[in-house]
């Protein structure tokens, strides 16, 4: 006989499984799925004589343990440490255990998912890592139960070969992750992005770190030090990239003469009114070829307190914010930046501001 059921229990981590029974003369077993868990139709088999003594639930949790990891508590990431199920020889697959409950280092598979406050601390000295990082939508994260990365000042780097595909850390659909004390570079001439959140990447946070960007020579405007777009291999794509994400006490610098096109690029879309609040405070933004920060369709959006210059001269216009079609829906702040040294041969501007759209009478603060 089957039948399905839906149980809520401490278990199943106060979230919803289908259940199917499957009861025959050869074989006693559940056939699951949990979306939480990113578990589909996974048959288990129990212990029939178990279940009749002790009850369905105690033996399901006695041989279940394990299905049901998810991460909690502290880690490391360490790459002249044996891998195990508290150290990490990669950020990648740090990546892959959070989204999948897989892990290529050989360690202990932890995951998919959080159920806790999860701290990763990068072992100083350690470094430095050579890899190109992406973390996904993870389980399970909230207000409570973040992802906090120390990196001790530790460098994760890349060169990238594909411009579609040229970042060295990646926030893809990833909510509650902070980054702390971390060296992120980008290490080619032709493209690169140290940092991009796209597809609704929402309350992510990036403090303390230094992004770098040493032999950048190309002028196109799909590079940028830190960016939210869902373009890849085009910035200007107009759509919710990610809302509620904070960049503060950062360093970005590049070669004298040369960086990205933009130091940081917002671009969200451009009609609706999701509110796409992001704080941008108090970082350093040097060596950029057209503005420090670049924003398109913003809606509330805070830049407060960063300092933007050029440590060498380039071509054409610059300026050190540009802000096209702001929404009227609601309040922006510009206050307190440091605009100086834009170094261009041609116009300069502090602050570029052009148009408004949809309705409202948010202010500008200025």
């Amino acid at each position: 006989m089957s039948f399905f059921y839906d149980i809520r229990d401490k278990l199943f981590f106060y979230m919803p499984l289908s259940l199917m029974f499957e009861d025959t003369l050869d074989t006693k077993s559940i056939v699951f799925s949990n979306p939480y868990l990113n578990i589909k139709n996974m048959k288990l088999f129990y212990n029939y004589p178990i279940a009749r003594k002790f009850g369905f639930l105690m033996a399901l949790s006695i041989f279940s343990s394990g299905a049901f990891a998810a991460l909690s508590g502290t880690y490391t990431i360490d790459a002249t440490s044996n891998a195990s199920a508290t150290n990490y020889k990669t950020f990648s697959s740090l990546a892959s255990d959070l989204l999948s409950g897989t892990r290529a280092d050989g360690g202990t598979a932890n995951g998919p998912a959080v159920n806790g406050a999860v701290v990763v601390n990068v072992v100083k000295g350690s470094g430095p890592y050579t890899e190109q990082v992406s973390f996904g939508a993870i389980s399970g994260t909230s207000s409570t139960n973040t992802i906090t990365i120390n990196g001790n000042g530790e460098t994760l780097q890349f060169t990238a070969t594909s411009s579609a595909s040229s970042f060295t850390l990646q926030l893809n659909g990833t909510d509650y992750t902070i980054i702390d004390n971390l060296v992120i570079q980008s290490l080619g001439s032709s493209m690169g992005r140290c940092v991009h959140l796209l597809n609704q990447a929402d309350y992510n946070t990036l403090s303390n770190c230094v992004l770098q960007m040493p032999n950048m020579t190309s002028t196109s405007n799909i590079y940028f030090y830190y960016g939210i777009t869902n373009g890849t291999s085009s910035t200007l794509s107009y759509a919710n990239a990610g809302k509620e994400n904070t960049v503060t006490k950062c360093s970005m610098s590049a070669r004298a003469g040369g960086g990205p096109y933009s130091g940081i690029a917002i671009i969200t879309e451009s009609s609706g009114s999701n509110v796409t609040k992001n704080y941008i405070t108090n970082n350093k933004i040097q060596d950029f070829y057209y503005t420090g920060i670049w924003c398109y369709y913003g809606f509330q959006q805070t830049f407060t307190g960063n300092e933007m210059w050029n440590t060498g001269s380039s071509s054409g216009l610059k300026s050190g914010i540009y802000i096209l079609c702001n929404n009227k829906g609601g309040d922006h702040t510009i206050e307190n930046n440091y605009v100086h040294d834009l170094m261009g041969t041609s116009t300069q501007y502090g602050i570029y501001l052009s148009a408004s759209y949809g309705t409202g009478n948010g202010n500008l603060n200025i």
